[in-house]
């Protein structure tokens, strides 16, 4: 009885390690799981540049330009030289130039 549980118990053993490489080579490339999962994590958004290396836009509610800092999953960090706010915006509530 005791070599069957040893027996089963190294099996089971066996298997985890296996599993485990297992899981360890499909998760290995990150970047294939963040294509497949997210495909428009990768593209970048086309955000034509000014001389100064600073993207322009033009907010359509109130028709301020601003300057776009940093954009981060589709939301837009953009500071306002008019008012001297930094504020976040959604693509659709700009106008790039």
């Amino acid at each position: 009885m005791e070599a069957f549980l040893y027996l089963v118990l190294g099996v089971f053993a066996a298997l985890q390690i296996i599993l485990f490489f297992k899981i360890w080579n499909m998760t290995d490339n990150v970047s294939k799981l963040t294509e497949h999962f997210c495909p428009n994590a990768q593209q970048q958004d086309n955000v034509q540049q000014q001389d100064n290396k600073k993207a322009i836009a033009v907010v359509s509610s109130t028709g301020d330009l601003v300057e776009i800092n940093f954009c981060k999953n589709g939301v837009y960090q953009c500071y306002n030289p008019k008012s001297m706010l930094t504020e976040t915006y959604n693509k659709d509530e700009l106008i790039f130039k």
